[in-house]
């Protein structure tokens, strides 16, 4: 019972599934396409009692497909009204109920409202259409296992889009974890920067201590406070790396920069890696160092891990006097559908670091295979 309650408040709890275009061209296309086939089922078929009213009822269903995504639940809401009350009139009038094949397009809607609407909207369109659809096959006792049928076909679609919307969360939690672990390994560069530059302010700051009493006794105060202040930093640095850091294992190596990106080029696996660095290493900040390295090793592993036939790999770092501009690309083969990128979660690390250094990324295909370009400021 506790894991039922729990389930439901969850379910409850789901947010509405934005989407940016709620009604594209194919939606009309849809509508065009149910209606021609509603229309031609009608003037095919002989033993429709009034093919001219389940033709409009299936005009009405294409129209809520069509706004399906703007009006998730009124859509699903007034599609299967309109079929449970046709069915329902003709019973009590004492007609033939006839419905068009074509209304099996109907079961797009509870897909749709499952797949992308809110909890609470999904829990009021089933907690209406469900009791309904059970009241009006009650009136057919003699039909009872096409009733009980008709309600496994529909909770079918339903099933298949909790299924992807489960998916679809479980992937947005890994890449919320890969961001904060990428965030993770930034912080802790930062803090070897800092540290790195607020030691040489310690040393100095103790250095004119030991001297200043044989010169300028005016400097002495601000020297103290120089010391304490880079002190107190470096400590309060330290203090917010270990807030962000997780309870695993810390590595204390040092961190690679570009300079060790000849290392990897080193390997002696069979893919072959040129790195040819077009910049003077003095001139670009600690950071920025990091985040190259960091996108070099990245790429790599994501060739051998993903990449078809790939044999060599080509680093170029080079600067337009602003930013440092990083490109790797191999010789893999090309995929047949370009417009669909490999998903490596290591490309969400890499834009991140990117991001957060307010440069430029992108990852795409090449005429000559897969290529991942940064654009870096110099100045983090």
């Amino acid at each position: 019972m506790a894991k039922t309650s729990n389930l439901f408040s969850q379910l409850v709890g789901e947010a509405e599934v934005d989407i940016e275009t709620p009604i594209h061209w194919w939606d009309w296309l849809l509508f065009a396409i149910i209606t021609a086939v509603a229309l031609l089922e009608t003037q095919a078929r002989e033993d429709l009692y009034a093919p001219g009213l389940v033709f409009v009822l299936a005009v009405i269903v294409a129209l809520c497909i069509v706004v399906r995504h703007r009006y998730k639940l009124t859509s699903f809401l007034v599609a299967f009204l309109v079929m449970l009350s046709h069915e329902a009139a003709a019973f009590f009038l004492a007609v033939p109920w006839d419905q068009l094949n074509t209304m099996a397009f109907a079961l797009v809607l509870p897909f749709s409202l499952s797949r992308f609407a809110s909890g609470k909207k999904i829990i009021i369109g089933f907690a209406v259409i469900v009791p309904f659809y059970l009241l009006v096959k009650a009136i057919h006792p003699q039909d009872i296992t096409d009733g009980l049928l008709g309600l496994v076909v529909l909770l079918f679609p339903v099933v298949m889009a909790a299924a992807f919307r489960f998916r679809d969360k479980a992937l947005s939690r890994e890449r919320k974890q890969i961001k904060l672990q990428e965030r993770e390994q930034i912080a802790r560069e930062l803090h070897d920067s800092v540290a790195h530059h607020l030691t040489a302010v310690i040393i100095q700051a103790q250095a004119a201590l030991a001297v200043v009493d044989h010169s300028v006794q005016a400097v002495k105060p601000a020297l103290h406070d120089i010391e304490l202040s880079a002190k107190d930093a470096l400590r309060e640095m330290r203090g917010m790396l270990s807030a962000l850091r997780t309870h695993s294992a810390v590595d204390y190596m040092p961190q690679q920069g570009i300079q060790d990106l000849k290392s990897l080029a080193d390997d002696r696996s069979e893919l072959k890696i040129d790195v040819l660095i077009d910049i003077e290493l003095t001139d670009i900040e600690q950071l920025v160092s990091f985040a190259c390295y960091r996108i070099v090793q990245e790429s790599i592993t994501n060739i051998r891990k993903h990449a078809k036939n790939a044999t060599h790999v080509q680093v170029l770092i080079s600067h337009d006097g602003n930013a440092l501009e990083l490109s790797i690309r191999d010789n893999g083969a090309i995929a047949a559908d370009l417009t669909r990128p490999p998903q490596a979660f290591g490309l969400i690390g890499m834009a991140e670091r990117v991001a957060i250094l307010k440069g430029e990324f992108s990852a795409g295909w090449t005429a000559t295979g897969w290529q991942v370009k940064a654009r870096l400021p110099l100045t983090a």
